[in-house]
């Protein structure tokens, strides 16, 4: 497993909700989580599921990335956002787990590896780490994974669960 993954909040945020923020790390030899997107997390209550799963298991993969690089900055995203996919700019190799669109299509459009949650769903079935998809999707969807029927449809006939 050769991956290393940048996450930014949702793709945590929305595996802790349903029980699955364990797949970041069992799916990725190396993971990395800005100290800008960690400060979002943070802001939650302290019992939130991403809150509690950062400050246990998750608090390894935090560390500082520097700036919004000047690229990434033009297309004016989030504040997490803009420093995985600068992170993911400036260091080859790494694929950026990110679900917001316009952050997928920055990445996209400046040569960034970028994948989503549900992409990550995918890679989980395909190595024996999830059985099936459609149920955390669904579980996704119920806590708060806003995303077209077709795009789920899609996703599972790539976890081949049609």
């Amino acid at each position: 497993m050769r991956r290393r993954w940048g996450a930014d909040a949702s793709p945590i945020i929305l595996l802790s909700k349903v029980g699955r923020p364990g797949l970041l790390s069992t799916l990725a030899r190396e993971i990395l989580i800005p100290q800008a997107v960690a400060e979002e997390i943070r802001q939650a209550p302290p019992d939130d599921p991403a809150r509690v799963w950062l400050d246990a298991k998750g608090k390894e993969f935090v560390e500082p990335t520097g700036p919004v690089a000047e690229e990434v900055a033009a297309w004016d995203l989030g504040y997490g956002e803009g420093r995985v996919l600068s992170f993911g700019l400036r260091h080859e190799g790494w694929t950026v787990l990110v679900d917001d669109e316009a952050a997928r299509r920055c990445g996209e459009g400046l040569d960034v590896p970028v994948i989503g949650t549900l992409g990550l769903l995918v890679v989980a079935k395909r190595e024996g780490a999830l059985e099936e998809v459609r149920p955390v999707i669904k579980a996704l969807r119920r806590a708060g994974l806003h995303v077209s029927s077709a795009v789920v449809e899609r996703v599972l006939r790539m976890a081949e669960e049609e």
